[in-house]
């Protein structure tokens, strides 16, 4: 059994990911290529299901041209643009 805090840091990542992907237009399986792993590695990190390793992190840093800390802080956009 994994600590709450675990879960909490995954999925805050899930959504941070998914939402910095989105402000790149970049499909699922675009960021993956790019990365160089599999869209369903890709999916299940962003879907809360699948831990990333510091290497994965690294690389959607590098081509989400920002820095790994901001896969975890920083707020993204409601649907409304907010």
């Amino acid at each position: 059994m994994q600590p709450a805090t675990s879960v909490s840091a995954r999925m805050l990542l899930a959504r941070r990911l998914r939402c910095l992907r989105e402000q790149a237009a970049l499909s699922v399986e675009d960021l993956a290529a790019r990365a160089g792993i599999s869209a369903k590695r890709l999916h299940g990190i962003e879907s809360g299901g699948i831990d990333a390793h510091l290497d994965d992190l690294d690389r959607f840093a590098q081509v989400l041209g920002v820095a790994i800390d901001a896969l975890f802080a920083g707020k993204c956009p409601d649907a409304s643009g907010r």
